[in-house]
């Protein structure tokens, strides 16, 4: 009897480490801090570690409530200087995710740094991480800097000089004595995740696709990128979807990450278009949505122009930029929605008369051709060009997924739409007979937003593509080889007229871009 209840006992310990939640499922977190909210107005971090694991903070709540795509987000304001009392640990090796977003980040900001027994350690700032032991600095300052991002640092060192030390993690302020040209941090930081081990690329690639659905985040904002859920399966896939894999957001359950994200937008453009299981509500805690475990449903966009394009008759217009809605678990087909999209920040203007359109291809294959066409009248208009659809489904033919973009007609019957190419988007005529597609688009693009090259050729062949400003200075360049087909994606952050130049053996094209 007595053996009997010592395995009971150790069943039940066994369970519970089991049933423990943990960033994609990582094992080894060491620190797991996320925002809480305490009232309408204030919020705190938590530390999501069992009892035993916690640390102690030194922080005050923010005197304003904000949030990152529906979830609630601490703020750090001016002077707060919140610090985390890490304990005795070695930093030897260690691997960090911080997820932020400054509220003005064109002057260096420090985000944070470790205090070991009153000597600096790891700084991270807006631009750079710099280990001020060794005096190492690792640049990386992205070309938009304001944007809300995921931070990953992994250290290795093979031989540490050193034992566990007592550790303190400071944010939004940088070391006193250290004079560096920081300013401080102000703006949010929703989730820090430290592991004291380096992980895997598959375990770093499960806590990031995490973070990025929870907080409408792209993983890799100038391509293709996999996210993976808590079982290392491929949830989204950026190749098969492209040229789809711009502003990637979604809604999803795993209950292994603690995931439960049932709305969202895509954080870096929020509003503009917002997909919500069931409802949309004031915050993802206040959805009322349930759909089961290891399901979701993942859209991202094309990086075309917010315009609409009108056919020759005028009685209907597309929205030029295409959504891909790709699902994932038996229940995602079943799982109702609502979207919300913001006719507002489209660069046209729009007949008070105008009925709105959600426009799906079924299939899949971006085409809209007519057989296909499923179009989803709108539930309600704001007077500021809010369209809501209630009640839609995604993949319901099981073709793996669907193509969707929003128009307006007219008249009440969209039977008879015609979609009218985009003069921008025209492939070129053929160029000695190998040439057979060359596609630029969105053209005009605005400024930091993306533009596409696409390059078809009747048999493998090398390519240079530039891309020179109006004065004729060389920007970006790309060696292009061993291929039929060639995908280039760039953004530009300096408005003016371009020159994007192909270079095919004796061969040459030019198309004009404008940045505006």
């Amino acid at each position: 009897m007595k053996k009997s209840k010592i395995i009971l006992i150790v069943y039940l310990i066994a369970l519970k480490a089991i049933a423990q939640p943990s960033p994609g499922a990582v094992s080894g977190v060491k620190f797991w801090i996320v925002s809480k909210q305490i009232n309408s107005e204030q919020s705190l971090w938590e530390n999501k570690l069992p009892e035993e694991s916690k640390s102690s903070f030194s922080q005050r709540p923010t005197s304003m409530q904000r949030s990152l795509n529906y979830n609630c987000s601490f703020n750090v304001v001016n002077n707060a200087e919140p610090s985390l009392l890490l304990g005795k640990v070695d930093l030897s090796q260690l691997t960090i995710f911080t997820v932020y977003q400054p509220d003005n980040a064109y002057l260096e900001k420090s985000i944070w740094y470790f205090d070991i027994i009153g000597d600096p350690g790891l700084i991270l700032s807006t631009h750079r991480l710099a280990d001020l032991e060794s005096r190492k600095y690792f640049n990386y300052a992205p070309q938009k800097i304001d944007i809300p991002r995921i931070n990953t640092f992994t250290q290795y060192k093979k031989n540490p000089s050193d034992k566990p030390r007592y550790t303190t993690l400071h944010f939004g302020a940088s070391p006193e004595h250290e004079h560096l040209p920081l300013t401080n941090f102000t703006g949010l930081i929703p989730e820090i995740i430290i592991f004291d081990r380096v992980l895997t690329p598959i375990e770093r690639s499960k806590v990031e696709s995490y973070l990025a659905l929870k907080y409408g985040l792209t993983l890799f904002q100038n391509g293709p990128s996999l996210y993976l859920n808590s079982q290392k399966e491929v949830i989204w896939d950026g190749f098969k979807n492209a040229p789809a894999y711009f502003n990637v957001a979604g809604i999803g359950r795993d209950d292994a990450s603690d995931l439960y994200q049932k709305q969202s937008t895509s954080s870096y453009d929020p509003g503009l278009l917002v997909i919500a299981a069931q409802k949309i509500a004031p915050s993802n805690q206040e959805n009322l949505a349930d759909f089961p475990n290891n399901n979701f449903l993942i859209w991202g966009d094309d990086g075309a122009n917010l315009k609409l394009v009108r056919d020759n008759s005028g009685n209907y217009a597309t929205v030029l930029r295409k959504w891909t809605m790709d699902g994932f678990g038996e229940a995602s087909p079943k799982i109702p929605t609502m979207l919300a999209f913001d006719f507002g920040k489209v660069r046209t203007t729009i007949s008070p008369t105008a009925h709105y359109w959600l426009i799906i291809d079924r299939s899949g294959n971006g085409k809209f051709s007519t057989s296909n066409l499923e179009f989803v009248p709108v539930s309600s208009i704001s007077g500021e060009g809010r369209a809501t659809f209630s009640k839609v489904l995604w993949d319901e033919d099981q073709s793996g997924k669907d193509v969707f973009t929003f128009g307006i007609s007219a008249g009440p019957d969209p039977s008879n739409w015609v979609f009218a190419q985009d003069r921008d988007t025209l492939t070129t005529p053929s160029v000695n007979g190998f040439l057979e597609k060359l596609l630029l688009y969105p053209n005009p693009v605005g400024k930091n937003h993306f533009f596409n090259v696409e390059l078809g050729l009747q048999k493998p062949e090398s390519a240079t593509l530039q891309i020179h400003d109006a004065q004729g200075k060389l920007i970006q360049q790309r060696l292009l080889e061993g291929s039929t087909y060639y995908f280039y994606t760039g953004q530009l952050n300096v408005a003016g007229l371009y020159t994007v130049r192909i270079k095919m053996n004796e061969v040459e094209k030019t198309l004009p871009l404008i940045v505006e």
